[in-house]
């Protein structure tokens, strides 16, 4: 059974939202199982990943949501003085 998720995320700016995708590059890549590519649109970042199943569906997005946690807690803290 194919899966398929659309995920879009908000951030303050447009220039967060890139950031954020940058920080996913490494994870967006056709993978056996998954597919996975992302773009932004203004403060928005779009997510889309296509699985062969739900099982790889759920690791493609935990793999996801894992990198946008680390950003989220890096922005958070800012940067060092």
């Amino acid at each position: 059974m194919k899966a398929a998720l659309k995920m879009k995320i908000r951030f303050k700016d447009k220039t967060e939202g890139e950031a954020a995708y940058h920080a996913l590059s490494h994870e967006l890549r056709e993978e056996n199982r998954t597919r996975t590519k992302a773009s932004v649109e203004q403060e928005t970042l779009i997510i889309e990943i296509e699985a062969d199943d739900v099982v790889a569906l759920r690791a493609g997005i935990n793999a996801h949501l894992r990198v946008l946690a680390i950003f989220e807690g890096l922005v958070r803290e800012g940067p060092e003085e």
